[in-house]
């Protein structure tokens, strides 16, 4: 999709911070949402009701759909504004409605320069729209334009949508300062209106006038009440900050908002007839988004990711009182969408450094308590015929009751080894699980370590109710701590009926192998070579309270050794330390992928030894190497301070049976019958 062009530094974040807010729903009672906000007053409200759940009825293929622009819905289609495959060329798409599927492609648009985020709008069996220097009116059967009106001032109409009412087409032109009314039937001028600063709003129709803002880099906003047959002011309004999105009008009330470019904005209403102030909010997020109305209440968000907080607000019309805020959502591109039964908006994501995510939710009127929320989407939302469209990645999705046979993916779990090893390929699984009704095909899992893809696996098929096993094997850590994340389907590419359980984390230490002591004596070993920086006993065991007891190895023949702080701790070595309390030790092994396996001699009689893998294994396999000269081996119970029953080689059942298992971390004794050279199973 195309950046955002760049004229000057300055500018550059200007573009970047101001625009209009998105459309919401329009026409034929809920059934419809033809243009911007969903009637030629942006009230953006609908009789619609918006769905129960997050499910998606599906999803379009990446049509180049321009994020923070709004869908328009109507009579069976969506039509979506779209970037060409060059920045010369726009396009708009039609989609069906109920599945998502491309109808057509309209004739080729100028492009917009600055990335506009404006919205078709639809009436009479055509749609219309601004798109770089030109207004269309496009057939809304096949999509061929039949009639272009190239901007006088040749400035790019830009952000704000067209608006179509009374017969007429009003539309803005950005840096050119004005707004134009166009014959609907054949795009002639009618009337030109100046303003002060840009023209970037989606012009408001009520009772045969149009309400138009603009905005003064670094001066005042402005809103102008005008007769929507002659083009003459009827009156204006200088707000103090710059009114940069658009304004709505319900019940004889115009409602806008300013956007602060230093700080906090506020909320307006002022009298349709004359301008007179009625209410002004306390400060608020800053923003360019249009007010929804509806029922007695104004919702509206703002914020900006890397800038300001985000936040969305429900205000009183009566009185601007704030009603409730939810904090962490919204976005000052998004404009709210008011259904019957919820309130609908979008999560912005930053424009400059991609940082935070789209998502969209549902919201209680009354309270602004979450519904449901979905990471999918995220522009400004559409509600119309019990669905909620929006646009994010280049793709339009579509939530609400899924048709046949849904598919719900979830990550049901992870399994990790007991031991993570640094610097080695680890292997872990997941369960992958559908709880749906249809069958899903090429699936992805990914397995992501601190946010980066590790490794990415396929299920060919999973069908409705069976669940599989994903295998990871890539994961070679270093030292440190570590957030794993499985996502399913990380493409969104398979609609679901539910995807909040289409990821799972776990966090985790490695590769530092950590050994717990208990109070009192412990008898450890490190199952592998350790790298340097790490080897010592005095970096292994310099941070435990030993109450001023030695550290002690025991080998025969020559008996008792106390290690000093730069003895290395070896493996095949079970040491004796002492802890004055519960506390951790860390191994961190040598990744020397050519490092010869350690051996250890041991002579006829007693030694210490230590386990030599990360996975438990029975004596009987772990002591191969020395298989017909040991007798007995003894591990030790911290927790209680007293020895574990014997293991005695060659039997093969009960407490002393060689199977017992040895276990990473720990040492043991050993009673050899001759001498014999020890190896360690493990590298």
């Amino acid at each position: 999709m195309r950046r955002l062009s760049v004229l000057l530094a300055g500018l550059f974040l200007v573009l970047g911070l101001l625009g209009t807010g998105v459309p919401p729903v329009s026409g034929n009672g809920g059934t419809d949402w033809p243009q911007f906000h969903k009637d030629a007053a942006n009230t953006g409200n609908t009789s619609s009701n918006a769905p129960d759940s997050a499910s998606l009825v599906w999803f379009s293929d990446d049509i180049n759909a321009v994020e923070s622009s709004s869908v328009l819905v109507a009579d069976g289609y969506v039509y979506v504004y779209c970037n060409g495959d060059t920045a010369a060329v726009d396009h708009i798409k039609c989609l069906n409605a109920s599945t998502g599927a491309l109808v057509w492609t309209s004739d080729d648009l100028s492009g917009s320069s600055w990335d506009s985020w404006a919205s078709p709008a639809y009436h009479n069996g055509k749609v219309f729209m601004a798109s770089g220097t030109n207004v269309y009116g496009i057939n809304a059967s096949d999509g061929t334009v039949n009639w272009t009106y190239a901007i006088p001032s040749a400035a790019e109409a830009t952000n704000g949508s067209v608006t179509v009412a009374d017969g007429k087409v009003f539309v803005n032109d950005w840096d050119g300062s004005h707004y134009y009314c166009l014959n609907e039937t054949d795009g002639a001028l009618i009337w030109t209106f100046d303003v002060s600063g840009y023209a970037q709003g989606t012009p408001a129709y009520d009772n045969g006038r149009v309400y138009l803002t603009s905005w003064e880099w670094g001066g005042n906003g402005h809103v102008y009440s005008v007769n929507a047959s002659s083009g003459s002011q009827i009156w204006h309004n200088t707000a103090p900050l710059p009114v940069a999105g658009s304004a709505a009008v319900a019940d004889d009330v115009v409602y806008y908002a300013t956007y602060n470019f230093g700080g906090t904005g506020k909320l307006y209403a002022v009298n349709s007839d004359n301008g007179s102030s009625i209410w002004e909010t306390a400060d608020m997020q800053s923003t360019d988004a249009t007010p929804a109305v509806a029922d007695g209440k104004v919702y509206i968000c703002g914020g900006s990711p890397g800038w300001w907080d985000l936040a969305t607000y429900c205000f009183a019309t009566e009185d601007g009182s704030q009603l409730w805020q939810v904090d962490d959502i919204g976005g000052w591109t998004c404009s709210m969408a008011a259904g019957a039964n919820a309130v609908v908006v979008g999560n912005l994501k930053d424009p400059y450094s991609g940082a935070g995510s789209y998502g969209t939710y549902a919201l209680d009127l009354d309270t602004g308590a979450t519904i449901w929320s979905s990471a999918y989407g995220g522009s400004s939302p559409t509600v119309a015929d019990s669905k909620v469209f929006t646009i994010a990645q280049g793709r339009v999705y579509a939530f609400g009751t899924p048709a046949g046979n849904p598919v719900d993916l979830e990550a049901v779990s992870i399994s990790l080894p007991t031991f993570i090893n640094n610097g080695q390929a680890n292997d872990i699984s997941a369960v992958i699980k559908n709880n749906g009704t249809g069958t899903a095909e090429t699936i992805e899992v990914t397995l992501s370590a601190n946010s980066t893809v590790v490794e990415t696996e396929t299920i060919a098929t999973l069908a409705a109710g069976e669940q599989v096993t994903a295998n990871f094997t890539s994961w070679s850590p270093d030292i440190g701590d570590y957030t794993l994340q499985i996502t399913v389907d990380p493409d969104n590419a398979i609609p679901e009926s539910d995807t909040s359980n289409n990821q799972l984390t776990k966090a985790v230490s490695v590769p530092q192998m950590k050994q717990g002591l208990l109070t009192g004596w412990n008898f450890v070993a490190t199952p592998k070579k350790l790298k340097d920086g790490h080897k010592t006993a005095g970096q292994v065991f310099g941070d435990v309270s030993t109450d001023n007891h030695s550290i002690w190895v025991c080998a025969a023949p020559d008996g008792w050794e106390a290690l000093s702080s730069d003895n290395t701790v070896s493996p095949l070595t079970g040491i004796w330390v002492y802890s004055s309390g519960s506390t951790e030790i860390y191994f961190a092994f040598d990744t020397n992928p050519i490092s010869t396996p350690p051996t250890k001699q041991l002579y006829a009689g007693w030694s210490t030894i230590g386990f030599s893998d990360t996975e438990a294994t029975s004596a009987n396999s772990a002591l191969t190497s020395v298989e017909s000269k040991w007798a007995y081996l003894i591990g030790f119970d911290a927790e209680n301070q007293r020895y574990d029953d014997s293991i005695i080689n060659n039997t093969t059942s009960g407490n002393h049976s060689e199977s017992r298992s040895m276990y990473p971390g720990y040492g043991y004794w050993i009673y050899m019958t001759s001498d014999g050279e020890l190896a360690a199973i493990g590298n």
